[in-house]
C-alpha cells in the first residue's frame, strides 16, 4: 500500500517537472513568492481594517492594494514568465486577478 502512494507521487512528481520545464516556470520560485506574499497579504488587510475604524480612505485603499499585489504575485510570475502557456491559460490567470481583485476591493468598501 505504501510503496503504491511512493510510486504515484514520484510519477506526478516528473509529470509535474516535465510541465514546468516545457513552460519555463519554476515550482520552488512560484512557491517561494507564495510564501513570501503571506506576510504583505495579511499586513494589508490590517492596514485596510484599522483604516476603515479610524475612517481614513487613503489607509484603507493603501492596505487593499497591499493586499491584492500580494495576492496577485504569484499568479503574475507565472504570466509574465511562463512560455509556451495557451491563450486561455493567459486569459484565466488575467480573468481571475482581476476577477477577484475587483470583487475583493467592492465588497470592502462596500463597508465605508
Amino acid at each position: 500500500m505504501k510503496s503504491s502512494i511512493v510510486q504515484k507521487a514520484q510519477k506526478y512528481k516528473v509529470i509535474l517537472a516535465e510541465k514546468a520545464q516545457k513552460h519555463g516556470v519554476k515550482p520552488k520560485i512560484f512557491i517561494i513568492i507564495f510564501l513570501l506574499s503571506f506576510i504583505p497579504y495579511y499586513g494589508g488587510i490590517i492596514i485596510a481594517s484599522k483604516g476603515l475604524i479610524a475612517g481614513d480612505i487613503r489607509l484603507t485603499i493603501l492596505g487593499l492594494l497591499t493586499n491584492r499585489v500580494a495576492w496577485a504575485s504569484p499568479y503574475l510570475y507565472v504570466e509574465i514568465w511562463g512560455k509556451n502557456l495557451r491563450w486561455y491559460i493567459h486569459f484565466l490567470v488575467w480573468v481571475y486577478i482581476l476577477g477577484f481583485g475587483i470583487y475583493f476591493i467592492l465588497r470592502y468598501l462596500s463597508f465605508l
